[in-house]
C-alpha cells in the first residue's frame, strides 16, 4: 500500500477549533478594479458556474446532455474529462446556435497546467457571452481546489479574477449506486487508472470518491435502476455519515429536472470545508447524524499513546483486523514520536498517518488559539493535548472489538513506566515526517515499510 495524501486544503486543528463558520469573503481582489478594495461585485451580472464531478461511469454526460435537451439558454459546457474519446461529440443534444463546448486537451484546475482551465472561461465572455457555464469535470477533480481556483484563483493576464465575471453556483457530485462499494473497497489508485495526473499524485479511488462526496453541494444518485432498493438505501445511509447536510437525489439515465441543481447558490468555500460529517462528529455537531449497527460511527479517544509496532501490524491487516471500516480520520499519538501530532485518515482500506505539526503543548502560547474556551479542553496533564482522537464511520462495524483492537496498541503500563526517552527506541517502521515548521526528531528504527513509504 503506497503513499496516499488525501486531498484536504484545510489545517485539521483550526477546522476543529474553529468557533463559527467564517462567511464568504465580501472584500474585492481583482486589482483592474479601481474601487478601495472594501466593496464586493457581489451584486453585478456575473456568469454562474455549475460544476458536475464524479467518478468514471458515474452518468456525468448523461445528465448534461439531459439538462441541454431540456434548457433554451446560452450555455457553454468546459469538458474536463481528458480520458473521453469525442467527448464533444457525445454531447448530442447540445443546441449549436445557443450552446457552445470547450474541451480541454490536457489541462485542469487542479494540477500545475490549471491556467488553460482559467483560460477556457474566456471564450464564454464579451460578444460569446453565454448565460451559464457547466463543467464537466475529469474523474480525478480536486473538488475543494477547484471551487478555490474559481472563487479565488489566479489572475488573469489582465489582472482579473475569475470571481470578477463568474460565480461558482454549485459543486455537483454524481455517484454510480450501482458499482460505489465496489469503488469504496478498491485498491486502486489514479496511476493505475491511467487518470492524467500529476506524477507525485498518489491518490487513491476510494479516496477521490469520498472527498468528491464529503465537499459536495449538491449529490446525485446514478444507475439506481440496477441495484435492489435495499442497496440504494445503505448507498443513501452511507453517504448521508460522510456529508450530512447535503441533499441527495436520485437519477435514471438522466432524467432531473434542471431546475433542482441551477440557480441554487450553495456554493460558500469556507462552509465547504466544513461540510465533511467526520470533521461534524469532532466539533460535536453530529446531533443530526443518524448512527445504526449498520450505519454508523463512534470516535476512538486515549490518552496513551500508539506503540509503533504494533499499530503498523493493526492497518497492515485492516481488511481482518478492522472490518466494516470505510473512513476515518483524526489525530494520532506515536509512541516514538512523542513531539508529532499525527494525522490520520483512511478511504475504504487506504489507510495513512502523516506528520501533522507539533503538538500544542509544546509551542509557544501565544500561538495557541485565542478566544476558544474549549481549546483547553484538550489538555490533561502530565501530556497537554497529546491524544488519540479518530472518527470511525463504516458499515456493519463491531464497535466493540474494533476499540479492542485499537486498544491493543497503545501502550501498556509497564511501557508507560519507561518514559519518553525509552519511548524513541521503539521499532518505528513509518517513514520520518518532514515537516517545514518543526525540526524531526530521530524516530527510531528507520526501517521501511511496504512499498518503502511512510502509509500503509
Amino acid at each position: 500500500k503506497t503513499e496516499e495524501k488525501e486531498p484536504n486544503a484545510s489545517d485539521l486543528e483550526d477546522l476543529i477549533q474553529m468557533e463559527s463558520i467564517p462567511t464568504q469573503k465580501t472584500g474585492c481582489q481583482d486589482s483592474k478594479c479601481k474601487e478601495d478594495h472594501h466593496h464586493s461585485h457581489k451584486n453585478e451580472a456575473r456568469i454562474d458556474v455549475s460544476v458536475f464531478c464524479g467518478l468514471e461511469g458515474s452518468g456525468k454526460t448523461t445528465l448534461i446532455n439531459s439538462m441541454l435537451k431540456e434548457r433554451e439558454e446560452k450555455i457553454g459546457i468546459i469538458l474536463n474529462d481528458m480520458k473521453k474519446k469525442n467527448a464533444i461529440a457525445q454531447l448530442s443534444n447540445i443546441k449549436k446556435d445557443r450552446q457552445r463546448a470547450f474541451l480541454l486537451p490536457r489541462g485542469c484546475a487542479c494540477c500545475s497546467k490549471f491556467d488553460e482551465f482559467i483560460q477556457s472561461f474566456k471564450t464564454f465572455k464579451g460578444e460569446k457571452a453565454v448565460n451559464r457555464i457547466i463543467v464537466e469535470a475529469t474523474a480525478s477533480v480536486d473538488v475543494v481546489q477547484m471551487g478555490e481556483t474559481i472563487s479565488y484563483g489566479d489572475q488573469d493576464e489582465n489582472g482579473t479574477l475569475l470571481s470578477r465575471d463568474f460565480n461558482l453556483d454549485a459543486i455537483i457530485t454524481l455517484v454510480d449506486a450501482s458499482n460505489f462499494f465496489n469503488n469504496l473497497n478498491s485498491m486502486k489508485y489514479l496511476s493505475d487508472l491511467k487518470c492524467n495526473t500529476e506524477e507525485d499524485d498518489y491518490r487513491s479511488l476510494p479516496a477521490v470518491l469520498i472527498e468528491q462526496i464529503e465537499h459536495a453541494d449538491l449529490l446525485i444518485l446514478t444507475k439506481c435502476e440496477s441495484v435492489s432498493e435495499e442497496e440504494v438505501k445503505k448507498v443513501k445511509e452511507f453517504i448521508k455519515l460522510l456529508n450530512p447536510t447535503t441533499s441527495v437525489f436520485q437519477s435514471n439515465n438522466g432524467d432531473l429536472p434542471s431546475d433542482q441543481l441551477l440557480n441554487t447558490r450553495l456554493y460558500d468555500f469556507e462552509k465547504t470545508q466544513m461540510k465533511p460529517g467526520w470533521l461534524k462528529v469532532m466539533r460535536n455537531e453530529s446531533e443530526n447524524m443518524e448512527s445504526t449497527p449498520q450505519v454508523g460511527y463512534f470516535t476512538f479517544r486515549s490518552r496513551r499513546p500508539f506503540h509503533p509496532n504494533r499499530l503498523w501490524d493493526l492497518v497492515d491487516k485492516s481488511d481482518q483486523l478492522l472490518p466494516g471500516v470505510l473512513r476515518s480520520r483524526g489525530f494520532a499519538w506515536l509512541a516514538s514520536r512523542n513531539d508529532m501530532c499525527g494525522e490520520w485518515f483512511s478511504s475504504g482500506n487506504h489507510y495513512s498517518l502523516q506528520g501533522s505539526s507539533k503538538w500544542f503543548i509544546l509551542l509557544p502560547k501565544e500561538s495557541w488559539p485565542k478566544d476558544d474556551p474549549k481549546f483547553l479542553e484538550d489538555f490533561v496533564e502530565p501530556h497537554g493535548d497529546r491524544r488519540q482522537e479518530i472518527v470511525f464511520m463504516g458499515m456493519n462495524m463491531n464497535e466493540g472489538e474494533l476499540r479492542g483492537q485499537l486498544d491493543k496498541c497503545l501502550l501498556t503500563d509497564e511501557e508507560m513506566a519507561k518514559g519518553e526517552e525509552e519511548w524513541k527506541k521503539f521499532e518505528d517502521k513509518y517513514e520520518p515526517w518532514d515537516l517545514d515548521d518543526a525540526d524531526s526528531p530521530d524516530y527510531g528504527n528507520d526501517e521501511e515499510g511496504e512499498e518503502g513509504e511512510e502509509d500503509e
